[in-house]
């Protein structure tokens, strides 16, 4: 039971990593997106 619950443990923060990681790589690219449109509007 215990083996159970450490791995259910050790997936469930590797979701939250990728999570994590998906929304930085998303927030990157709206930043980006809206440099370039600042570059295009100055």
């Amino acid at each position: 039971m215990c083996k159970i619950g450490e791995i259910a443990k050790d997936v469930l923060s590797l979701v939250k990593g990728i999570i994590n990681l998906v929304a930085n790589v998303a927030e990157i690219k709206i930043l980006r997106k809206q440099y370039m449109n600042g570059l295009k509007v100055s």
